[in-house]
This record gives structure tokens, C-alpha cells and sequence, in this order.
């Protein structure tokens, strides 16, 4: 089991790795598909320029996200922080 404290300060658990993330942070973005595989991104901010993810699906900007489309792609783990994204748009993602 792996447990992390999130950006609102919160542990979560999870038994095994995300297999569907969408990532709120450019940086974030780029990291998820070195490290995990770009078939694991679902979705990313239009701020998230880098060619090998430029098919994944676009969610708004760091500072509007579009909360139902992040909601509705279904993902394991949602990447936010608090320098790019607002904490009303994360606290409605819970």
C-alpha cells in the first residue's frame, strides 16, 4: 500500500499504482509520461505543450479547470499543486 499526503494536506491510500491520471501541472505532466508511460495520461491542462501528449485530452488551464471533464474521464490520481491550480477547482475534485 502506498500513502501520500495530498496538496489539501490529506493522507490518501492506494493498494496499487494509478492507471488513469490527469495532470493539472505542466512539469507534472511531462513527469507522468517519462516516468509511468504516456498511456497512463488521460488528461492535461492546454498548457502541456510536450508533442508526445499532445493527443491526450485538454481539461481547461491551470486556473480553470473544467471540473466535469476532469471528473468524467474517470481518473485514479488527479496531479495539482498549489502554485498552478486554485484550491476551489481541487477541493471540487474530491
Amino acid at each position: 500500500m502506498t500513502v501520500v499526503v495530498d496538496a489539501l494536506g490529506r493522507e490518501v491510500q492506494s493498494q496499487e499504482p494509478p492507471r488513469r491520471v490527469v495532470s493539472l501541472v505542466p512539469s507534472e505532466s511531462y513527469s507522468v509520461a517519462v516516468l509511468a508511460g504516456v498511456e497512463r495520461l488521460v488528461g492535461r491542462t492546454r498548457y502541456c505543450v510536450e508533442p508526445s501528449i499532445e493527443h491526450v485530452l485538454v481539461v481547461g488551464g491551470t486556473k480553470d479547470v473544467d471540473v466535469e471533464a476532469v471528473v468524467a474521464l474517470g481518473p485514479d490520481l488527479v496531479l495539482a499543486n498549489r502554485e498552478e491550480n486554485t484550491r476551489r477547482a481541487v477541493e471540487r475534485l474530491d
